[in-house]
């Protein structure tokens, strides 16, 4: 079992969407694919230029997983759609997967909802400790 999935938030989640009526509707779509550095422009329009963000619409829930330079072009389109309620899972705390959440903008707009999963990274402990002022 993964950290994320083991986590009382995500059984919370998992438990309050049992029982739901499936809708026959399962979208995916790819907002960013690049990996470490964003790289728009005419020379990446085929695979595209944003890092990772990927939409998932299935059973009249929106997911979002991860939070790259594309959740802000993902924002641009849900600002028309509002208000929004997502969950959204960061699969880990690099750069390029949470570059684009300060750009998010249907984040910071009252009446939207996102429920934001996460994992403490491996060595996060170590991190701690060795930032503390001696």
């Amino acid at each position: 079992m993964s950290e994320l999935e083991s986590t009382p938030n995500a059984e919370a989640a998992c438990e309050q969407t049992q029982g739901m009526t499936p809708s026959p509707s399962f979208v995916i779509q790819f907002w960013g694919v690049r990996g470490s550095i964003p790289a728009p422009g005419s020379e990446t329009v085929r695979y595209g230029g944003n890092t990772s963000c990927v939409e998932m619409r299935v059973g009249g829930k929106r997911l979002i997983f991860d939070g790259g330079t594309g959740l802000r072009v993902l924002g641009k389109t849900l600002l028309r759609q509002m208000p929004v309620e997502a969950y959204m899972f960061f699969t880990h705390s690099h750069w390029d997967h949470i570059q684009g959440f300060p750009f998010f903008a249907p984040a910071f707009i009252k009446g939207n909802c996102f429920h934001i999963y996460g994992s403490i990274a491996p060595r996060a402990k170590r991190w701690k400790s060795a930032c503390k002022v001696r």
